[in-house]
């Protein structure tokens, strides 16, 4: 069976720039008491999607600009697809939340009308995204990162795989 979600073993172009583009940023630092800084985080623990492969069935966009409140409210409802939240390529990487579909691990985008060219990033629990706050959980700065802190050891009940990239 094919894996739902893919990485690529030989590297695009926009693969490798992204990837550049998250060590970068992931190298300017974390306060002390993070194990990560969200790009490190996403860098370590994501993978990237392939966006050209199409789901099984259509989804209603959400509104735009609110990609982590229209990916949450889509995987919530439709227990074929999980939440994720990394960086996608339009023009430039951008922040942002889509859903993939389980069986067949295609991108389902809930908020950009045109898919981007690229994306690469963290797929979370349904059982957590049901009892968490709202999103995002990465770059979750009005309350302080929870999910990159040293001290929150369980990954596994937060993100598939059990936080093993």
């Amino acid at each position: 069976m094919k894996s739902p979600f893919p990485m690529s073993e030989s590297r695009s172009k926009n693969e490798k720039q992204l990837v550049r583009f998250l060590d970068v940023i992931a190298a300017a630092g974390k306060p002390k008491a993070f194990s990560h800084n969200p790009a490190g985080f996403v860098r370590k623990f994501g993978r990237f999607y392939d966006p050209k492969q199409q789901p099984p069935r259509e989804y209603a966009h959400g509104i735009p600009g609110l990609c982590y409140r229209n990916a949450s409210k889509l995987a919530k409802k439709h227990r074929e697809v999980v939440y994720v939240e990394g960086y996608a390529l339009g023009v430039i990487p951008v922040a942002h939340a889509w859903c993939v579909d389980l069986i067949t691990g295609a991108i389902i985008e809930t908020t950009w009308r045109e898919r981007g060219t690229l994306y690469y990033g963290v797929p979370f629990l349904t059982t957590f995204l049901l009892q968490a706050p709202e999103p995002p959980f990465v770059d979750d700065w009005e309350r302080d990162f929870p999910v990159l802190r040293e001290s929150n050891g369980g990954l596994r009940t937060v993100i598939m795989n059990g936080g093993r990239p």
